[in-house]
């Protein structure tokens, strides 16, 4: 048997997976993706789609069930999970386990939407397949290298001693990003990236480092998104959770919010493109604005921009918004659009790689 790479990653409306060789990760055997739906989710392998009932726990399970009907040669021999939120403790992949998962479970509150969906595969995995390895690599980690100018809140030093830092996200995008550039465009060394799609974010890139990035403690600052309202005056929220409460305020910012509110429609950029209103132009308008002022701002952080980088769903394939950002932007020097997909799952699996080699290197106790 063929050992390999299984690689997850969990939204809260969709799961990505891909089987890759553990000796050669950027091949790619096998690939499949779930969405949700009203009554289950959709699962996509290849051929005809299927309804799978219950939660993102049994959709991981059907795909592993046929991804070894599928590719009958190979064996599993990792498991490596995208997990949004690392805190200040995981800042590099992890090998998982109860206790670590139980404390990766305390930030679900700063990233309600993913965390919790990835940890349940992870821990639902790890007892159905006890022998082999889950791996966490988190979307936090990549902001390590930020440093205290870009990352502390102005609030009182208890809170801060207490984790009240921004951390940001998207970090295994914006690391796929960071190491193509670096490959195949060494001189751009100053660089802006917007990672835009259902979540959207922005990073400034020194030599390929995280220097700043426009989401803070959880997913919700920064732009404005499909759903997620991002960055809005404090005292707004302030005064919502006194008449509302915090449930509902905290369904409002996630849910009820961003694209979505300003253009009357779910808030996919497609279904407004299809949507012939003035609410529709507005909300386009809007993003548009905000996601050049993040670009700007990041700039000031780099000392001047070589190149803005768009990836993600949106921004690596809607022409329209990347030249609509760019115009905003003509007023400052020179810089070079570019647009790149960005390979989340490529990363977990290089990572996957070298935490198994690191194992294997290691003296047995």
């Amino acid at each position: 048997m063929t050992p390999a790479i299984l690689t997850l990653n969990a939204g809260s409306t969709s799961l990505k997976a891909s089987l890759r060789l553990l000796d050669a990760p950027t091949q790619v055997l096998w690939s499949s993706q779930a969405t949700a739906e009203r009554d289950g989710w959709r699962l996509d392998i290849g051929g005809p789609g299927e309804t799978v009932n219950g939660g993102l726990e049994e959709v991981a399970s059907r795909i592993l069930d046929q991804a070894a009907i599928d590719i009958p040669s190979v064996e599993i021999a990792v498991v490596a999970h995208r997990i949004v939120h690392g805190g200040a403790d995981f800042s590099e992949p992890t090998i998982l386990d109860d206790v670590k998962i139980g404390r990766l479970r305390d930030l679900t509150r700063y990233a309600p939407q993913h965390q919790g969906p990835a940890l349940d595969i992870a821990q639902s995995l790890g007892i159905a397949q006890p022998d082999t390895p889950q791996i966490g690599c988190f979307d936090t980690a990549f902001h390590a290298s930020i440093s205290p100018l870009n990352y502390e809140l102005p609030l009182y030093e208890g809170l801060r001693k207490l984790g009240y830092r921004r951390y940001g996200f998207h970090g295994l995008s914006y690391q796929s990003i960071a190491a193509r550039l670096s490959a195949e465009r060494p001189e751009l060394q100053r660089v802006v990236v917007a990672h835009l799609g259902g979540g959207s974010s922005l990073c400034a890139l020194d030599h390929g480092r995280s220097v700043a990035t426009t989401m803070g403690m959880t997913a919700l600052d920064g732009v404005p998104m499909k759903t997620r309202s991002g960055a809005i005056d404090p005292g707004v929220i302030l005064d919502l959770v006194k008449d509302a409460g915090v449930e509902v305020v905290e369904d409002l910012l996630y849910h009820k919010s961003g694209l979505a509110s300003l253009s009357g429609t779910d808030g996919d950029l497609r279904t407004i493109r299809a949507t012939d209103t003035e609410a529709a132009a507005f909300a386009v308008d809007y993003w548009v604005l905000r996601i050049a002022e993040a670009a700007a701002a990041l700039g000031v952080s780099l000392g001047g921009m070589q190149a803005l980088v768009f990836t993600g769903g949106v921004g690596s394939n809607d022409i329209a918004i990347g030249d609509a950002v760019a115009a905003r932007l003509h007023h400052l020097p020179s810089f070079e659009l570019i647009r790149l997909r960005t390979d989340e799952e490529l990363v977990l699996a290089q990572a996957a790689q070298t935490l198994i080699g690191r194992q294997a290197r290691e003296p047995q106790k």
